[in-house]
C-alpha cells in the first residue's frame, strides 16, 4: 500500500492531485486545515492537507492505463526504435561472440594458452600482436621450460622493455 501526503490551497485541488497521481482507486485517509510557516502563515490563508492511500496493484493498473493513453503513434514509435537498436546492439555483439570463437578455433593454439589470449584480445591488444606474445610465450616455454604464467610475462617484458622509475630533474616539489 502506498500513503502518500498532498497539500494544496483548497480540498478540489488536493483531491484531484491524488487522483492524477494515484488513480480513481485511492482512498482519502485524513482531511485537514494547516497554517502556512512564517509570519505570513498567520495572515494568509490556510492550506488544506490531504493524505491518500491505494493499493499496489491499484497503482500498477492505473500506471498502465495512463501509459497506454499517454503513448501516441509518436512515442509509441520512439520507443519502438530504441527497442530495435537494443536488439541490434544485442545481434552484434552475440555475432562478434560467435565471431571470436570461430577465430579461436582456427588458432593453432595449445588450449592452456587461450586464456592469456583472450585477456589481451579483451585489454584492446591487437589480435596479430596477442597471436606473437602468445606464440612467442609458447617457445620461450618449450626452451625454458618455465610454465605459462611466467613464459607470457617474459615474453611481454620482452616486447615492452623492463619498467624503469621516472627521475624529476628539478627540486621543485611538484603535484601531478
Amino acid at each position: 500500500m502506498k500513503v502518500k501526503r498532498y497539500v494544496a490551497s483548497t480540498v478540489q485541488e488536493a483531491i484531484k492531485n491524488v487522483k492524477l497521481e494515484l488513480g480513481h482507486d485511492a482512498i482519502i485517509m485524513s482531511t485537514r486545515k494547516i497554517r502556512q510557516k512564517g509570519l505570513l502563515g498567520w495572515i494568509k490563508k490556510p492550506l488544506v492537507e490531504v493524505v491518500a492511500a491505494v493499493d499496489d496493484i491499484a497503482i500498477a493498473e492505473t500506471n498502465n492505463k495512463q501509459y497506454e493513453k499517454e503513448q501516441g503513434g509518436e512515442k509509441a514509435l520512439e520507443n519502438l526504435e530504441k527497442k530495435v537498436d537494443a536488439m541490434g546492439d544485442m545481434i552484434d555483439k552475440l555475432l562478434k561472440g560467435m565471431y571470436a570463437e570461430a577465430q579461436e578455433d582456427n588458432l593453432d593454439l595449445p588450449s592452456e594458452f587461450l586464456p592469456y589470449y583472450k585477456l589481451l584480445i579483451e585489454n584492446e591488444v591487437d589480435e596479430e600482436f596477442a597471436k606473437i606474445l602468445v606464440n612467442q610465450a609458447l617457445t620461450l616455454r618449450e626452451e625454458k621450460g618455465i610454465d605459462i604464467h611466467s613464459a607470457v610475462e617474459e615474453a611481454i617484458l620482452k616486447y615492452l622493455g623492463t619498467p624503469k622509475p621516472l627521475k624529476i630533474d628539478s627540486e621543485e616539489p611538484r603535484t601531478a
